[in-house]
């Protein structure tokens, strides 16, 4: 089983795309509501 990833785990939006990016398009960035230690435990538990 592979492990889930942020947006899969509902923890993370898909807002900023890897073609916008490669095609040099202006992204806008959105706050991220988790912590430090939430990104250990999800790092810890894996998916």
């Amino acid at each position: 089983m592979r492990p889930l990833s942020l947006f899969e785990s509902k923890y993370s939006e898909t807002s900023v795309s890897l073609a916008k990016l490669f095609n040099g398009e202006t992204i806008n960035s959105s706050k991220c509501n988790l912590a430090l230690k939430d990104y250990m435990e999800i790092i810890c538990r894996g998916g």
